[in-house]
């Protein structure tokens, strides 16, 4: 049983509502198994540019469906897009996780910053969160854009969680709500810390 709500494809599975990825119906160049798909951003990175802002990237996408995806333990995987969409709704509840920590905007500032500039694993890395999901024993090549695509995704998205939290607009009633998702843990899988970060300059939203 599937329909649409706000053009989002929303299936109905066990007695519970799943949102799938619209972009498992885009073609779309993979790494790894994982979408290249456009996105608005300014970050440099291998991303090809999504010039118009009135449509949603896939970054738009993970954001409006987490609140509800991040409750479940289970996900049908029902395309590529699903496999970008996992992995931004794990990113999406690590960078709630270390906001909680320290709600300060200067602390979330800095904190991020020490975030994004962590490096992504490689499929067949020990313990990387993706590997059940990601084609491994690629070429190194392949490897490595998909490192650096989804290190352009995570500094994108770090730019817009810091918007949506601490924007203008925002209520304190507003940041207390999305945090109460940092604990969750989507499909049970987690975004391992690093072992060493360094000391680097905050971003700013």
């Amino acid at each position: 049983y599937q329909r649409r709500v706000h053009g989002i494809k929303l299936y109905k599975e066990s007695n519970m509502m799943s949102y799938h990825s619209a972009f498992n119906a885009v073609k779309s160049e993979t790494v790894c198994g994982i979408p290249l798909l456009p996105l608005k951003t300014k970050i440099k990175g291998v991303a090809p540019t999504q010039f118009d802002e009135t449509k949603m990237d896939s970054i738009d996408e993970a954001i409006k469906l987490f609140r509800v995806n991040v409750l479940f333990k289970n996900f049908e995987i029902k395309g590529d897009g699903d496999k970008l969409l996992i992995f931004l709704t794990v990113l999406i509840q690590r960078i709630l996780e270390i906001i909680s920590s320290n709600p300060a905007k200067a602390e979330a500032d800095k904190n991020l910053a020490k975030f994004s500039m962590e490096s992504i694993q490689s499929p067949g890395e020990a313990g990387f969160f993706m590997g059940g999901i990601v084609a491994k024993d690629r070429p190194e090549a392949e490897n490595m854009r998909f490192r650096e695509y989804l290190k352009q995704v995570k500094a994108e998205t770090i730019r817009r969680i810091l918007q949506l939290l601490y924007g203008t607009e925002v209520g304190i009633l507003d940041m207390k709500y999305w945090l109460q998702f940092s604990k969750k843990k989507f499909m049970g899988l987690v975004m391992k810390q690093a072992q060493k970060v360094p000391n680097l300059p905050s971003i700013s939203c």
